[in-house]
């Protein structure tokens, strides 16, 4: 896992997470799940060359049954969300299991909401 990335088990860290950076990208996720490989695997290709201007985190559904209270639908379908200054802006449950469809979905929701808030030219 990259160092601009984390795993969190607790509804604390996520708060500190979200009070210390202006970017937070999170994924709930099943790693058993094919859905959450595949959508991980899209989301590198589009958020890791931003590095260390966001911040990943990662909940497990397993690893955080506190957390998963937050997001239940997370035990059968993986959500991401995009917070800016500790508001969440941006979200997506499952995929459309396309990955072309999806790549652009998500390339362009997040581009669209970053530009709203100011942040242009990120590199996605």
């Amino acid at each position: 896992m990259p160092d601009y990335a984390v795993e969190i088990k607790t509804r604390e860290e996520l708060e500190k997470i979200l009070r210390e950076h202006e970017l937070v990208f999170l994924e709930v996720r099943n790693k058993d799940s094919y859905e959450s490989r595949y959508l991980s695997r899209i989301l590198a290709s589009i958020l890791g060359p931003l590095g260390s201007r966001i911040k990943m985190v990662f909940i497990d559904h397993k690893q955080a049954p506190e957390l998963l209270e937050d997001y239940p639908r997370g035990r059968y379908v993986p959500i991401i969300r995009l917070y800016i200054r500790g508001q969440m802006v941006w979200e997506q449950e499952g995929v459309l299991a396309n990955e072309s469809a999806d790549r652009l979905a998500i390339r362009r929701g997040l581009r669209e909401v970053l530009k709203q808030h100011g942040f242009h030219r990120m590199g996605i």
